[in-house]
């Protein structure tokens, strides 16, 4: 059993096979919508979108602070004793 001998020697019992890994859900939908042709044109145009998306959110958030009371709603600066 000693005498067996390897032709190849780059044979390595550790060697894992890598599939390469997929590109994610929001880039392929960016893609196959047309709205880029690659994966960096993808990026570009998800960071813009989701500048929108802040611009609009910083937006709702402050026109939410103010506070309006209806006409014909009695207030206690109003109200009758």
């Amino acid at each position: 059993m000693a005498d067996v001998q390897f032709t190849d020697e780059n044979v390595s019992s550790n060697f894992i096979a890598k599939r390469p890994t997929p590109q994610p859900f929001m880039v392929r939908a960016v893609i196959k919508s047309g709205l880029a042709k690659n994966v960096a044109g993808a990026n570009v145009v998800l960071i813009i979108i989701s500048i929108i998306c802040i611009i609009f959110a910083f937006y709702f958030f402050r026109s939410g602070k103010s506070e309006t009371i209806p006409t014909g709603v009695p207030t206690p600066a109003n109200e009758p004793l």
